[in-house]
């Protein structure tokens, strides 16, 4: 009977769910492919010859597992029929089940029934297994020694596409640490440390001489990479270089020089990052430090979580040398942002510094918010200079701007934005809240004070306000100035207005044109007002705005003009002027005080009633409008020349008698003087006529009112 030449390639293995199939074949072929692993099974493959000639056809194999080289005690068997057999190679899948392997050395025996054969002949020695069933006691864990066996030689492999030179007992780099509770595996350089005491701990690959990975806990992980570190219980170092997971859960997924120290702290890659509180998170970047609880540090370079484990949940998004030493701070990018009040938000911007309970800093250039719960939108560079605006006050509010400021005694104050405006006014709940919309060099000293805009201007008085212009002060409480230069509003509730008006007193209404000197108002409750171009007030207009009843005090006048336009009149009539005289002849006429005014206050005129009553004109019967007093008076004077008229042509015929009665007497006195020659009456005829004469020159007088 020939013998079988029996050449076996037993590094076959299953290694599990978490890596596949490995096959190591026994030509130099390409490599295989890792395959899903789907029990214990593990390929096997072996050449058959029979004598000088390789096997070609089905054959029958049956191959057992034992203990031993030879006798010991019997496993387990696969038997196959019908196998079939090319050129003496052939290949099988056996499957012996995980109690099968122990850690303790196996053995497979083979024997093969092919053509010609009448019975099973049993090939010898037996072939020891080394790596394939190892790996399925380290549950599924994967791990290679190569110990080729007694006269195989060296076999060349792959390992998932690593080549691998498995020399006659050697460590190649690829093996498994048994553990009574959870295998250790170890792969990459052969100085990789895991440590005696761990369990279920891996190092996949990667390390060098002097670089070496370690695992130094239970079930932590090494990915690759060298000089990595996992110290921790369940820690991770996915790769790069010279990166530590120190803590219990901490993971470092790459990058160099990354330290993860804090428990369950991880650092997505970057290098000289530090995540050393619980729960911290950096995502990359270089240098960045997250030292406390649930700290998180998207990159950037240089950004600090700081504070102790009291100062949680804070939050870097990116950026340059930022810093939150709040609990609960967020930072989302920028420079040199700082955050030290709780719940502060810093949305970006350089040198902003959010150190008050939950402020906010939108962004901006060397901005502050110190007051709990203040807001800054922005601002702090002007083009050429940079002076950050600060919210010290509580609630405060600026927009942004230019070197705005709102003092800790401001609270609740707002400034909308432009260059230096102040708010230093106590807030209160009574008194309101002080308002700067903007300009420049604005100030508001206390509360519910407002400044619109404009420049240099001051509200000093509760709830005053001054619109905007230049220059301006409301000192009063809730006096106004709406503008313009140099005015002031001194007094409780005036107003003042235009160029250098002055209110001085409570209630003032101050108005001065454009004339550059003061003009003031220093009588409570009094209205002023400077208009040297005139004074026009228009009551009524027509359908294209031209005015069609009003006053007017003309420029340089002492007297109101009344609107007297025949086209702004209607329904006109003629009026008797001897009747308006007779109607106003029964109007009592009398002196009189306003009640309002000081009893020595004197003043001369009709009851508006009467006046009514007698005309029959005006809006009321509580008024005299001046128009209609203007036209009895002008309607009187008429009656009074027409009266004159009549009495001046009575006079006139009175003096034609008289002076034919003077011609008269003129005759008889020359008679007289003559001796009474020619009289044509005696002397009591002449004393008659003396008489009538004197008579009539008293009447004429009297007429004439002598």
């Amino acid at each position: 009977m020939k013998r079988y030449l029996w050449i076996a390639l037993p590094v076959i293995m299953a290694l599990g769910l978490a890596v596949g199939i490995i096959r190591v074949a026994a030509q130099s072929g390409s490599p295989q492919q890792p395959q899903a692993a789907a029990s214990h099974a593990f390929t096997y493959q072996g050449l058959l010859n029979k004598g000088t000639q390789t096997v070609n056809g089905a054959c029958s194999i049956s191959i057992s597992l034992w203990d031993s080289l030879s006798g010991g005690g019997f496993l387990n068997s696969n038997t196959f029929n019908a196998v079939t057999v090319v050129n003496g190679l052939f290949t099988v899948q056996l499957d012996y089940g995980s109690s099968a392997f122990t850690g303790q050395a196996r053995w497979l025996e083979t024997a093969v029934k092919c053509s010609g054969d009448a019975n099973y002949v049993t090939l010898s020695p037996r072939t020891q297994l080394t790596a394939a069933p190892y790996a399925s006691f380290a549950l599924n864990n994967w791990a290679l020694q190569g110990n080729s066996g007694a006269g195989s030689g060296n076999f060349l492999g792959t390992l998932d596409q690593i080549p691998l030179n498995l020399g006659a007992n050697s460590q190649i780099g690829l093996r498994i640490l048994p553990d009574p509770t959870s295998p250790n595996l170890s792969g990459g350089y052969s100085g990789n440390q895991i440590s005696t005491t761990s369990s279920g701990a891996t190092i996949a690959g990667g390390g060098a001489f002097f670089y070496e990975n370690r695992v130094w806990n239970d079930y932590g992980t090494v990915g690759g990479g060298r000089s990595n570190h996992a110290d921790g219980y369940g820690a991770v170092a996915a790769g790069g270089i010279d990166n530590r997971a120190t803590s219990d859960y901490s993971v470092v997924a790459g990058g160099l020089h990354n330290y993860a120290t804090g428990s369950s702290a991880a650092i997505g890659g970057g290098f000289y990052n530090v995540a050393s509180g619980y729960v911290a998170y950096i995502g990359g970047g270089d240098l960045n430090v997250a030292s406390t609880q649930n700290a998180t540090i998207g990159g950037g370079y240089s950004n600090t979580v700081s504070g102790g484990q009291l100062i949680a949940n804070a939050t870097i998004g990116g950026g340059v040398f930022n810093k939150v030493t709040g609990f609960a701070g967020v930072i989302a990018g920028g420079h040199g942002n700082q955050i030290a009040g709780e719940w502060g938000t810093i949305g970006g911007g350089g040198f902003n510094n959010a150190s008050g309970r939950s402020s906010t800093v939108s962004g901006g250039e060397y901005n502050v918010t110190a007051g709990a719960g203040s807001t800054i939108g922005g601002g702090g560079w002007n083009g050429s200079a940079t002076n950050g605006n600060k919210a010290n006050g509580v609630a405060s509010t600026i927009a942004g701007g230019f070197g705005n400021l709102i003092s800790a005694d401001g609270g609740y104050g707002v400034i909308g934005g432009g260059q230096l405006n102040q708010i230093s006014a106590p807030a209160s709940t009574n008194l309101g809240i002080a308002t700067i919309g903007g300009g420049y060099n604005n100030k508001v000293t206390l509360g519910g004070a407002t400044v619109g805009g404009g420049n240099s201007n001051t509200a000093s008085g509760f709830d005053a306000t001054v619109a905007g212009g230049n220059g301006n002060t409301a000192s009063g409480a809730g006096a106004v100035v709406p503008g313009g230069v140099a005015n002031l509003a001194q007094g409780n509730t005036s107003f003042a207005a235009g160029n250098r008006a002055k209110s001085f007193n409570n209630g003032c209404f101050t108005w001065a044109d454009s004339n550059n000197f003061d003009f003031g108002c220093s009588s409570n409750n009094a209205f002023t007002a400077r208009a040297t171009g005139g004074v026009f007030f228009v009551s009524a207009i027509d359908g294209v705005g031209n005015p069609t009843a009003g006053v007017q005090l003309a420029a340089g006048g002492s007297g109101w003009g009344v609107l007297s336009d025949r086209s702004s009149k209607t329904n006109l009539a003629a009026v008797n002027g001897r009747q308006v005289l007779e109607a106003l002849a029964q109007i009592p006429i009398g002196t009189w005080s306003y009640k309002t005014q000081d009893a020595s206050i004197r003043h001369i005129g009709p009851m508006a009633q009467d006046f009514s009553v007698a005309f029959g004109v005006g809006e009321d019967n509580k008024h005299i409008n001046t128009v209609d007093a203007d036209g009895v008076s002008l309607a009187a004077i008429q009656g009074l020349y027409q009266i004159s008229l009549e009495k001046d042509a009575q006079i006139a015929r009175q003096q034609e008698q008289i002076t034919a009665l003077q011609t008269q007497i003129s005759d008889l006195q020359r008679r007289l003087d003559n001796g009474g020659n020619g009289l044509p009456f005696d002397l009591s005829t002449v004393f008659s006529l003396a008489a009538l004469i004197g008579v009539a020159i008293m009447w004429r007088q009297k007429a004439q009112g002598r």
